[in-house]
């Protein structure tokens, strides 16, 4: 999904329609929801309630179509009507509050997906909750955090030895789905299936298959990836380097 460094309207729109549709039981959960919106993941709509991403014309025009809402916004204190139903006015406080919070300074931290939660994070039917729940820290220097979905990962495992080592670090951004027919070949990407969280280097052997490629590949072989398996992408950005040169003893000349 592309995404914008301001967020428009409709994101406000969808956000208030969201909460109170949430607030009156009319769906279970997230992974309901982008059922109905035509969203791959989960994880897009917890970036638009975060406001770190713009919901869609289509999807928002589906959102409405599904639940039969019309938003009219001519003050502050917009109604949100439901099925015809009169709408429910937002409450004055809670203005104040989405203001204030738009206008706060606070620096752009992004979850971090420890291996141990990985297994969660795939099988999380609200991801929106299983994201809040995780820790969250800043990015490093020199990277903008606008216009983009950022995401911590920790590596396990050699297969991606010794480019990448068990227990460190990566950051990366997520692609959007419509851009998944045009990935780099052999860029380190951490992929998210149904069942599993995996970092690799692909090449796009079709548009249906994926080769999944490891560093280490004496003990890795290259396999093949269905993309219909796939439900998020995410390409490689940094590493934290974690591991401090060790002490040398040196004779002294001077």
């Amino acid at each position: 999904m592309a995404q914008s460094d301001k967020i428009e309207q409709r994101t406000e729109d969808f956000i208030k329609a969201y909460e109170k549709l949430k607030g009156e039981a009319k769906f279970k959960n997230n992974k309901e929801l982008i059922d109905i919106l035509g969203i791959k993941s989960q994880s897009t709509i917890s970036e638009i309630l975060a406001k770190r991403q713009n919901i869609q014309p289509e999807q928002w025009k589906k959102f409405k179509e599904h639940f039969g809402y019309n938003v009219a916004r001519e003050t502050e204190n917009s109604e949100i009507d439901y099925k015809g139903q009169p709408g429910a006015i937002v409450n004055n406080d809670y203005l104040v509050k989405r203001r204030a919070q738009k206008n706060s300074v606070q620096p752009f931290l992004a979850p971090l997906v420890p291996f141990k939660a990985q297994a969660g994070y795939v099988k999380a039917e609200d991801q929106s909750v299983f994201i809040d729940a995780l820790e969250k820290y800043a990015l490093p220097p020199g990277v903008n955090p606008q216009g983009a979905v950022w995401r911590w990962w920790e590596i396990e495992g050699t297969s991606m030895m010794p480019v990448f080592k068990s227990g460190q670090t990566i950051l990366t951004s997520q692609v959007p789905f419509e851009d998944w027919a045009q990935i780099r070949n052999f860029y380190v990407y951490v992929i998210v299936t149904e069942t599993r969280v995996l970092v690799k280097r692909l090449f796009a052997k079709s548009p249906d298959q994926w080769v999944l490629i490891s560093e280490n590949e004496k003990e890795y072989p290259q396999k093949l990836l269905p993309v219909q398996e796939v439900k998020e992408l995410w390409v490689f950005r940094r590493k934290l380097v974690d591991d401090a040169p060790p002490s040398k003893m040196f004779k002294i000349k001077v």
